[in-house]
């Protein structure tokens, strides 16, 4: 065994003449000078008042003119036109400042940026892609995609690296690859990702890897690798696909839900450092919270067939998907939030952690919309739960009970 660097041997000559005793390490340095102490430090109080966010503080807005100005009509008494009119207007223009406002185009000149989408050789990641270079707005970008396996496409405007994200290693050496021969990436895009769709006793430890690795830890290989160079150019943009499901968590998707999870606390993480601690608010960042979208890797989700599920959940296609994102690219707000479609903004209040809904309420939607169901498709079968339902009924008809002591006899 090697002897660390930061420690020293306790042998003596005496005791291995043949090897003599290595000499202190960094034996010239001067004694350590006690460190001076820390400073407090915080945001400028002008940070809490960020108009370039997004529409939050409009919509909160807008929702209190509406609930008082309803509550003011409710309750009023008397025919006071004045106040009443005053009342009504309050109330349209609650309505106005719930309305979505399109984020406007930033004047970026796109012959000089460089789209890194990692898994992007097919899915959401290949439609994204095309849908920038196809784009009159982001005329002259180049875009550069990294993936595990081979693309579905045949296009010679993407440049196609085979990388696997997880391993940070490969992501640094196709990294000095991608910069000497495309250019240094501007924007980088975290869209890989994988599903198991196991229940947890059937999930092995390859399996939760996998997911980390993919879904999370890629994220944390490529920011390492490209935020250095955006954070000296003062210029930049990172997206990170997320999932609605990192808000609320469902049977069969405990390593999907936790993994992206990880992805919207790192996200939240990312913008307080760019801001805070490297003092770069130009770098912008961008969260998508998608729900159910069309593509291979959850096409064999279960879906309840009523009527009133399938209008109000609608799925998404790849495309609606790319061209939202591909908006964000050129706005001008410093950090953005795509929550799509319209249902996945209930996940605020659905949250197991936030608790804002009673728990009754909150089993009532999973039962309505047969979430916990929703990945039944997928995993082993039989699953671990389905071999545990099979000995509880062959134990009832042999016992007339159920032991709970009894163990299953192994085959």
């Amino acid at each position: 065994m090697l002897t660390p660097r930061s420690s020293f041997s306790t042998r003596s000559q005496h005791d291995s003449p043949s090897k003599p005793v290595r000499p202190p390490l960094r034996p010239n340095l001067p004694p350590r000078r006690t460190p001076p102490p820390l400073q407090t430090k915080n945001a400028p109080f002008s940070s809490i008042f960020q108009p370039d966010d997004g529409p939050l503080f409009t919509q909160t807005l807008g929702l209190a003119s509406i609930v008082f100005a309803t509550y003011h009509l409710w309750t009023q008494e008397g025919p006071h036109i004045v106040t009443r009119t005053g009342t009504v207007v309050l109330l349209i223009a609650g309505f106005w400042f719930l309305l979505p406002r399109k984020d406007p185009e930033a004047p970026l000149d796109w012959s000089k940026e460089v789209v890194l989408i990692t898994g992007g050789g097919s899915g959401l990641g290949a439609v994204l892609a095309k849908k920038i270079l196809d784009d009159p707005k982001r005329r002259g970008a180049k875009v550069v995609v990294l993936t595990d396996t081979q693309p579905e496409y045949d296009d010679d405007r993407i440049s196609t690296y085979i990388c696997d994200v997880s391993d940070k290693v490969a992501v640094n050496e196709v990294a000095q690859v991608v910069r000497q021969d495309v250019g240094i990436p501007t924007v980088l895009v975290n869209n890989a990702g994988v599903v198991n769709g196991k229940l947890i006793l059937d999930l092995t430890e390859a399996d939760v890897r996998k997911s980390f690795d993919v879904n999370t830890l890629a994220h944390y290989w490529t920011i390492q690798a490209f935020l250095p160079e955006m954070l000296q150019r003062r210029h930049g943009h990172v997206v990170n696909i997320a999932s609605v499901l990192g808000l609320c968590g469902f049977a069969q998707c405990a390593d999907y839900c936790a993994s992206k999870a990880a992805v919207i606390s790192l996200h939240a993480s990312l913008r307080s450092e760019i801001d805070l601690h490297y003092d770069t608010p130009e770098i912008r960042t961008t969260t998508v919270c998608p729900g159910h979208i069309q593509t291979a890797m959850f096409s064999r989700i279960f879906v309840p067939d009523r009527w009133l599920l399938r209008a109000l959940t609608l799925s998404l296609s790849p495309e609606a998907v790319a061209d939202a994102i591909n908006d964000s690219l050129g706005g001008t707000r410093r950090d953005t939030i795509l929550r799509l479609p319209f249902y996945t903004h209930s996940a605020r209040l659905l949250g197991p952690g936030p608790s804002l809904v009673p728990a009754p309420l909150r089993r009532a939607v999973e039962w309505f919309t047969a979430a916990n169901f929703a990945m039944q498709n997928f995993g082993p079968k039989p699953s671990d739960a389905d071999c545990l339902t099979g000995w509880r009924a062959n134990n009832q008809r042999r016992r007339g009970y159920i032991d709970p002591f009894a163990v299953e006899p192994t085959t």
